[in-house]
């Protein structure tokens, strides 16, 4: 999977809506020193972009496999686009996490 190229699409899509995002997951620790296996790029965004992101991420040819409320998961037939996992937080949650956040 092209973790960078896959971020950079998403990335690009919520930035331009003003909607912030941020890696979780295993590349998320791995920015923090502690490295271990991961196949799947796992990202954080505000709740209010899901409907919009999913919609751009199917007209980019990933099939959502579950969406929740919280939670949404894509996979691509082009390995390099691969799985992606997006957890979505409520504004307050998304305040306080962002606030948090720093660059890598």
């Amino acid at each position: 999977m092209d973790f960078a190229r896959v971020y950079a699409l998403v990335a690009g899509f919520l930035e331009a809506r003003e909607a912030r995002v941020a890696v979780v997951g295993g590349l998320g620790l791995h920015a923090h020193g502690v490295t271990r296996a991961t196949l799947d790029l796992d990202l954080v965004s505000e709740a209010s972009s899901q409907g919009p992101l999913v919609a751009f991420l199917e007209l980019q040819g990933y099939e959502t496999l579950h969406r929740s409320a919280g939670y949404s998961n894509h996979l691509h037939a082009d390995p390099d686009l691969g799985r992606l996992d997006l957890v979505y937080v409520d504004a307050d949650t998304a305040r306080s996490l962002f606030a948090g956040c720093t660059a890598r």
